[in-house]
């Protein structure tokens, strides 16, 4: 098919899949707020869902398409952008971020593990559609876990909506609004998965790893970016941290089950993988010696992250220049 003609619907699926992001998480915090859930629900629960929905979409379109390691690197690539980029630029605006010691001190290592655990399982070459039930196993006991703290934050948003804002009317408004993004979002999934396997297969030599790592990560994890910058300067840092570590543990475990109980993952340990593995690691334990050591991570920190983000991505360009040469 016509490159151009491709091109072309890479470029407005992606527009489409940043738009319907973008959305999402606007309209699930106006339902929270109109029916008063509390800030713990929505931080940890339906922001991360939604900030996820790309990366959960894109996942079960590759799975049925049988790209899989697409999405897998989709999962490690917007993973290293929730703790480097989201959480380093997010900090930068704000100037610093303080973070909640009880919330870190019980989640953070569960959420260490979740992200490396699908590393873990693809040692002998393929995450199977058993390894997938264990990933959505854990990821319940993640959710039992963090249920079992909510009364700790059970607190109900502290939002501006009047009586009238949490009408039947005014949920039915932001559910047709939720519904609506959804749609738009599966349209652009799919045509987005199709584009891309057309690209890969002409400039990237099938690497579906290094491209989701790279380009379709930056995409699908735009959400949470937006999210973080805007919850950041409305001085919610601690919600910015909450949903970034949720997306992390969505992402590696409720994602990349799904996805693999679909269509089980061939992994071929290259050196992108092992890349990845190693700058997710080491983002992750920065992270924690930020935020963990003195209860805030400051900008200076924050330029840290985004340092090592863009070491990251000088290493992985200079791959995709190799693809193409």
């Amino acid at each position: 098919m016509n490159g151009f003609f491709v091109s072309i619907i890479f470029i407005i699926s992606f527009l489409l899949i940043l738009w319907a992001g973008r959305v999402l998480p606007r309209t699930i915090s106006g339902i929270s707020r109109a029916l008063h859930f509390s800030e713990f629900i929505t931080a940890f629960l339906l922001l991360s869902f939604a900030t996820s929905v790309p990366e959960l979409f894109i996942g079960i379109f590759s799975a049925v398409q049988g790209i899989p390691a697409l999405s897998l690197g989709n999962i490690m690539g917007a993973n290293l952008v929730d703790i480097s980029l989201v959480i380093g630029l997010s900090v930068v605006i704000a100037g610093s971020v303080k973070g909640d010691g009880k919330i870190s001190s019980q989640n953070f290592w569960f959420v260490s593990f979740i992200a490396i655990l699908p590393i873990l399982l693809a040692v002998d070459g393929l995450i199977s559609r058993g390894d997938g039930v264990l990933l959505l196993v854990i990821f319940g006991l993640y959710l039992v876990k963090i249920f079992n703290d909510k009364e700790y934050f059970h607190k109900e948003m502290n939002g501006t909506e009047h009586d009238g804002m949490r009408s039947l009317s005014h949920i039915a408004r932001h559910m047709s609004r939720f519904l609506f993004a959804i749609a738009v979002l599966l349209g652009g999934a799919f045509a987005f998965i199709w584009s891309a396997t057309q690209i890969v297969g002409e400039y990237f030599e099938a690497n579906f790893i290094l491209f989701g790592i790279v380009f379709v990560a930056l995409g699908t994890a735009l959400p949470e970016l937006v999210f973080g910058i805007r919850a950041t300067r409305q001085g919610h840092g601690n919600a910015m941290l909450g949903n970034a570590i949720g997306s992390v543990a969505f992402n590696a475990a409720a994602v990349v089950g799904v996805v693999s109980i679909i269509h089980p993952i061939a992994v071929s340990f290259s050196f992108n993988l092992i890349l990845i593995s190693i700058f997710l690691v080491v983002s992750f334990l920065l992270f924690h010696f930020f935020v963990y050591t003195r209860g805030r991570i400051n900008r200076k920190e924050g330029f840290v992250l985004l340092l090592l983000y863009g070491i990251f991505l000088a290493v992985m360009f200079s791959r995709c220049l190799e693809c193409l040469v």
